[in-house]
């Protein structure tokens, strides 16, 4: 698996870098409320955001399962049944 692995990751690299050369055009990006603009290749502006995005994702995730496992249910144990009414088909 670590081949295949290793294999999906240069194509991926690989992808990244054609998409960076051939979306060579000049972006400039302002963000409203604060005086601050930002220039830049367009294929960079698009893959920083991805990144960021996957940073937000993974930072949020690994913020939640702390969470998640404090929330956990638990729920009382069956009892048997005497006469065994749920195993006989009507």
């Amino acid at each position: 698996m670590k081949p295949l692995r290793n294999l999906l990751i240069a194509l991926l690299i690989f992808i990244a870098i054609s998409f960076s050369v051939v979306n060579r055009s000049e972006v400039t990006i302002e963000l409203w409320p604060f005086p601050l603009t930002l220039s830049g290749a367009l294929g960079f502006v698009i893959l920083a955001a991805i990144s960021f995005g996957i940073l937000i994702g993974i930072f949020c995730s690994s913020i939640s399962k702390p969470i998640k496992t404090k929330q956990r249910i638990v729920l009382p144990k069956r009892e048997k049944d005497p006469q065994g009414i749920r195993s006989k088909n009507p």
